[in-house]
């Protein structure tokens, strides 16, 4: 247990985790027409925590490899833990998540239910890189798009526990594009360290300054975009939470060389204002 908590304290820090998943599962079902209740939103935050927390142990297995090269002080790349334990708290994980899904469908949320449950076959998917793990890695941009477009099922999912009846797949999926262009930033704003290994491919080393500078700016317009659909549609303005985004994009050519940690930064603390700023709107009315 006390390899685990080691374990965690350096790579899932659990309160992360937590405060990353209330916000996703208020500002999901806060980005609806319908209120908001205690159980929808409390439902919702355990579904999402468990999805992080399978993610996150995911990505730890998949990087293994990598991360011997690259990360050797890492928990399984120095042997705290074993590829084969990190592998059966996957699959452990997997099996949880498929259970709560169950239960949600038990307690009457069936929409959800099967958006979350395929949710967790995407997730799936995604560890096992959709089965073409050689041809998807040779093509990064592909890789991207495919892994960050889960966040839009599991903001459906989340979604639909405060929909009465089955919507139009757009007022479904509408929310989720509130988080989809701000993950991305976060993705792009992480692999910036033009020293990096080149196992790594670090979108700096691969495209150069230049270009992921204009991919950087094409996340943004994204987030931006997905901000004003569902802020205009709720008929509330959005001017204020564009500086974000279109912060990082003016300090991005500048900066990206000499402090890409800070940009890095900058990203996660928007990433986590945008997640939690629907909730916190919906809440003061």
């Amino acid at each position: 247990m006390k390899r685990w908590l080691v374990f965690l304290g350096e790579r899932l820090p659990i309160h992360v985790l937590l405060i990353s998943s209330i916000g996703l599962s208020g500002s999901s079902q806060a980005l609806s027409p319908y209120p908001l209740t205690a159980m929808s939103v409390g439902l919702g935050t355990v579904l999402a925590f468990i999805f992080f927390l399978t993610m996150r142990i995911m990505d730890e297995v998949k990087d293994y490899k990598k991360d011997q090269i690259a990360h050797p002080e890492r928990p399984l790349s120095r042997g705290l833990l074993s590829l084969d334990d990190a592998k059966r708290a996957v699959a452990t994980c997997f099996l949880l998540a498929l259970t709560l899904g169950l239960g949600t469908l038990v307690l009457g949320y069936h929409l959800a239910a099967g958006l979350y449950l395929f949710s967790c076959f995407y997730l799936w998917l995604m560890y096992k890189e959709f089965y073409v793990s050689v041809w998807l890695e040779a093509r990064v941009m592909l890789y991207t798009i495919t892994h960050q477009a889960v966040m839009v099922f599991l903001s459906a999912a989340l979604t639909t526990l405060v929909y009465p009846d089955l919507e139009s797949p757009f007022d479904i999926l509408r929310p989720g594009l509130h988080f989809l262009g701000i993950f991305f930033t976060f993705e792009v704003a992480r692999k910036l360290d033009p020293a990096a290994h080149p196992i790594l491919q670090t979108y700096r080393i691969l495209y150069g300054a230049r270009k992921t500078g204009a991919l950087l700016t094409l996340a943004c317009a994204l987030a931006l975009a997905g901000i004003a659909i569902n802020y205009v549609y709720l008929g509330r303005s959005s001017y204020f939470l564009a500086a974000g985004p279109l912060l990082i994009i003016l300090l991005f050519p500048r900066f990206v060389d000499k402090n890409h940690k800070g940009i890095e930064g900058l990203a996660g603390l928007w990433m986590l204002f945008f997640v939690w700023t629907p909730f916190i709107v919906r809440l003061i009315g």
